[in-house]
């Protein structure tokens, strides 16, 4: 062999050795990234904006994972003096007409809006709020329950259900006034399991009365929960209800599994107060109960059902949204934002703060631990 047909066969077998050299580094970083995922920052110092460099303005509602995109909802307060307790009025900041918001990321950094008016033509005179999601397989719908608050004092808000075929809405109204089996409905919340059957966990008054501004204790509104089975299409509730769980005097629940461990998180009034709110946890092996009481992850000091010691995180919660092994507690900031230049309150942009939970070996919850920012890793 010539000694430059000997070069170009030596060029040519480290061209193809770096070529598949190559390869195979590619091939083992795409499945290291695969199986690592991807690491995010997560900040609850730096308000989150979405794409077009405005606040996000979702507050009270709920974080979905579908098909590996990130849905936040939630309500659309109006950019003024946020109220801060029970005794708001219709037609206070944002408490008249409002609407909710949708936004969607592929990463818990990067938002877009997909829809700040998910009840499109909804002029009711009222106040819209604490808005849930849940998909129905079979029916191939998502089902959007929330709160209304009737424009009238001392009248008894409700539960509305509306439908739509995206996520993204827009929604139409199926049920103005969605009845359960038990009356003075207060906050909620949606759980659907594993085998697709969806429950609402849901406060009402035992004593019938309508408690007006009972946030500030001493007082005993007598709000209590209990969990209820909804229709197989998610749109109104089968009657069949828990019973009473837990001390009375609460708001803001939450319920979720994890490990064949059902959780139901709430705690004592807040109202939209800058204090927040605590967060007691309760655990059972059925949906419907028995549960019993474990911890309260958001007050020092240890733990009594109905105990008013010092918060942890000046937050209350909304929601806890699954992400692989990751929980993420979800809780807003009321009264939180401070507008630059005016150091004003805006109730639009208060904000919301995201925590990790953290488990034991026997499925007990830490107390929460406030972070300025955290590492996510992302499936």
């Amino acid at each position: 062999m010539r000694t430059s047909e000997y070069c170009v066969f030596i060029q040519s077998i480290m061209f193809l050795l770096t070529a598949l050299f190559g390869f195979i580094l590619i091939s083992i970083t795409e499945a290291t990234t695969n199986q690592i995922g991807k690491t995010v920052r997560i900040s609850n110092v730096q308000p989150r904006r979405d794409t077009n460099g405005d606040i996000l303005n979702a507050h009270d509602g709920a974080m979905y994972v579908v098909d590996g995109r990130y849905y936040l909802v939630g309500t659309a307060y109006e950019k003024c003096q946020g109220f801060t307790n029970c005794s708001s009025n219709i037609g206070d900041c944002g408490w008249q007409d409002n609407n909710f918001s949708l936004y969607s990321s592929t990463d818990l950094e990067t938002w877009k809006l997909e829809n700040g008016n998910l009840l499109p033509n909804r002029q009711h005179g009222g106040a819209n709020f604490r808005p849930k999601l849940i998909y129905n397989d079979d029916n191939k719908e998502w089902v959007l329950w929330f709160n209304f608050q009737t424009p009238k004092p001392n009248i008894p808000g409700y539960y509305t259900v509306a439908t739509s075929e995206s996520i993204a809405g827009p929604y139409k109204i199926y049920q103005e006034q969605v009845n359960v089996s038990r009356a003075l409905k207060g906050d909620f919340n949606l759980f659907k399991d594993d085998d697709g059957t969806a429950y609402i966990i849901y406060n009402s008054d035992i004593n019938g009365h309508l408690c007006v501004a009972c946030h500030i204790p001493p007082c005993d509104c007598g709000f209590q929960m209990s969990v209820e089975m909804l229709s197989p299409d998610y749109k109104s509730s089968t009657m069949e209800n828990s019973g009473w769980i837990g001390a009375p005097t609460v708001e803001a629940p939450i319920m979720f599994k994890r490990q064949g461990i059902y959780y139901l998180l709430f705690d004592r009034l807040s109202c939209f107060g800058p204090q927040g709110s605590g967060s007691v946890v309760y655990t059972g092996s059925t949906p419907l109960g028995k549960y019993t009481a474990q911890n309260n992850i958001n007050r020092y000091g240890p733990f009594r059902e109905s105990q008013l010691s010092f918060i942890i995180v000046s937050a209350q919660q909304a929601y806890v949204t699954q992400i692989g092994e990751l929980f993420i507690w979800i809780g807003d900031m009321w009264d939180s934002y401070v507008e630059p230049g005016t150091g004003r309150n805006v109730k639009a942009y208060d904000y919301q703060v995201w925590l990790p939970l953290q488990f034991d070996n026997t499925g007990n919850i830490s107390k929460l631990v406030w972070q300025d920012e955290w590492l996510a890793t992302l499936p």
